[in-house]
C-alpha cells in the first residue's frame, strides 16, 4: 500500500482528477492512499502517521514549492534526493528515485538536490535567495521534512514529487499569506480589502502566483500522468 500527502486539495486534485475531502484517508484504486492534510509540518507528520496506521508501506510528498535557486522557473518539477529541516537530513529511497527519473527522462524536464522544509511562507526574493547562497538547496516546502521523518521512524521508503508555484525573483504579497486558511482557500473579501493598503505592484504579483501555481499543478498533472497512479513503488500489491 502506497500512502500519499497533499497540503492543498488543489494539489491532490492535480492527482485525482477530483476533489478530495480534506482532514481523511481516501483510497485511489486499490493499493493507493491519499491524504489531504493543510499546510504545514504537524499536519503533514499527523498524516503521515495515519496513513502508516491504515496500512502504507511507503510515503509520497507530493505538491508545490517554492523555487530557492533563481533559474528555476514556475511548473519544473522537483524531484528531491534530500530533505531538510535545517536540523535534521532525511534521504529518499534512492531505487525509487531512479525508477521515477527514468520514466521522466526526455519526457518531463526534471530537478534534483535538496528541499528545505520551512516553518512559515518565505514571502521576500531576498530571502529565498539566502537560503539558497546559504544551504545549496534548490527549492522549499513546508511539509516534506515532517513527512520523511515518520518514514525514517517507521523504516519505509520515501519520495518527494513538487512542482515549482513560486519563483525565487516573485515576491509573494503580505495579503495573499494573511488571506488563505491552511487548506490554501482564499477569502476573498479579506484579500481585496488588505491589497488596497499593498504597494501598487501587489495585484501584479498576485497575478503572476496565480498564473504560477496553475503551472504547477499542469506540471504535476502531467507527472502522474507520465508515472502512474502507482508512482512505480516495486513493494505495491493489488489487495
Amino acid at each position: 500500500m502506497l500512502g500519499i500527502v497533499a497540503a492543498l486539495p488543489a494539489e491532490a486534485r492535480s492527482l485525482t482528477g477530483q476533489r478530495v475531502p480534506p482532514g481523511q484517508a481516501i483510497r485511489l484504486g486499490g493499493a493507493t492512499l491519499l491524504y489531504v492534510c493543510g499546510m504545514g509540518q504537524a499536519r503533514a507528520r499527523s498524516a503521515a502517521d495515519q496513513l502508516l496506521g491504515q496500512g502504507a508501506q511507503a510515503l509520497v510528498s507530493w505538491g508545490t514549492a517554492g523555487a530557492l535557486e533563481r533559474t528555476l522557473t514556475a511548473g519544473t518539477l522537483i524531484l528531491p534526493t534530500t530533505v531538510t529541516d535545517l536540523t535534521r537530513t532525511f534521504y529518499v529511497d534512492p531505487a525509487w528515485h531512479r525508477r521515477i527519473r527514468g520514466v521522466l527522462k526526455d519526457r518531463l524536464p526534471v530537478r534534483t538536490g535538496t528541499l528545505i522544509q520551512s516553518t512559515e511562507i518565505v514571502t521576500k526574493p531576498e530571502q529565498k535567495a539566502e537560503l539558497f547562497t546559504r544551504t545549496g538547496a534548490v527549492a522549499l516546502d513546508m511539509e516534506s521534512a515532517a513527512i520523511g521523518e515518520v518514514a525514517a521512524q517507521a523504516g519505509v521508503p520515501f519520495l518527494v514529487v513538487r512542482g515549482i508555484a513560486d519563483c525565487q525573483s516573485t515576491p509573494i504579497p503580505r495579503c495573499a499569506v494573511q488571506a488563505i486558511d491552511e487548506y490554501g482557500k482564499m477569502k476573498l473579501a479579506d484579500l481585496w480589502s488588505m491589497v488596497r493598503h499593498e504597494p501598487p505592484q501587489a495585484l501584479g504579483s498576485l497575478l503572476r502566483l496565480t498564473w504560477n501555481f496553475r503551472a504547477a499543478l499542469l506540471t504535476l498533472r502531467t507527472a502522474v500522468r507520465l508515472i502512474g497512479p502507482g508512482f512505480h513503488y516495486s513493494g505495491i500489491t493489488t489487495e
